[in-house]
């Protein structure tokens, strides 16, 4: 599963259906692929692996 969640906490995109497990790196190239996923012009990925237990 990946989720791009925006500064006001909104779901951007989601991709699910992968089975087992699957590098970071294999499920982004895939979105950008054959998905949806766009990385608007200027914009930069992060992969912080932060998770927030607010």
């Amino acid at each position: 599963m990946m989720t791009v969640v925006g500064f006001d906490r909104i779901f951007q995109f989601v991709i699910v259906g992968w089975e087992g497990s699957a590098s970071n790196m294999r499920v982004l190239r895939w979105s950008m692929d054959h998905g949806d996923f766009v990385v608007p012009a200027g914009k930069e990925i992060f992969n912080l692996n932060y998770f927030s237990t607010n």
